[in-house]
């Protein structure tokens, strides 16, 4: 499945080797465009899955040019490479340059890291705002059989391997339905799938082996 994860350096599940992983404060801040994000979304979404940047373009609803603007700035951080021709020599297509995507917060970052790191996820909880106004927007006139959307926050009370467990777990049920479709194929649409796990602060005594 397509993956932007930030989470923080230092003890855990560590980066794949063919991971993408972001520390820099630059290279974080070039993410965090929508259409950029997008971009790489659609490209990490299955391996060796080529696109031109007129197709990501349509998805990200800019134009061409502005797209491969917006390529060439992740290509320079690391993020995308050009892809082999398909056939059409008019416009070489784009691909992931790993397997997925970690931004991490440097231990001991510094203010521009951390407010780079922040733009980012700010910008992914813009995003799913929009979508969540769009749905409720739309709701009184769109096919009821599309009506399966919402978020459903829940609090649970976990140890830490629990927490990873259940990690593993979401991430794998979301795979499963990653790439069954093509984007923009007769009868599906795009749908948002947030997955955030977000560990509170330990209570005194909580984090004591049992």
């Amino acid at each position: 499945m397509s993956e932007v994860e930030t989470r923080p350096a230092g003890p855990g599940r560590a980066p794949g080797p063919d991971d993408v992983v972001l520390e820099d404060a630059a290279a974080i801040r070039a993410l965090a465009h929508p259409a950029r994000l997008l971009a790489v979304e659609l490209l990490f979404a299955r391996a060796g899955r080529t696109m031109t940047a007129t197709e990501l373009a349509a998805q990200a609803g800019i134009t061409p040019s502005a797209m491969s603007y917006h390529l060439r700035s992740l290509a320079r951080h690391g993020l995308v490479r050009r892809a082999d021709p398909d056939g059409d020599e008019r416009e070489r297509p784009w691909s992931a340059a790993g397997a997925q995507v970690v931004v991490r917060s440097p231990s001991g970052a510094g203010t521009q890291a951390r407010a780079a790191l922040d733009l980012l996820v700010g910008g992914m909880l813009d995003r799913l705002a929009a979508s969540l106004h769009a749905l409720s927007a739309r709701a009184d006139h769109d096919d009821p059989a599309w009506r399966v959307g919402g978020l459903s926050p829940a609090t649970l009370q976990l140890t830490a391997e629990e927490a990873a467990d259940l990690h593993t777990e979401l991430h794998a049920l979301v795979g499963r339905y990653a790439d069954r479709h093509p984007p923009g194929a007769p009868g599906t649409r795009a749908v948002d799938v947030v997955l955030a796990l977000v560990p509170g602060p330990a209570a005194e005594g909580t984090d004591r082996p049992v």
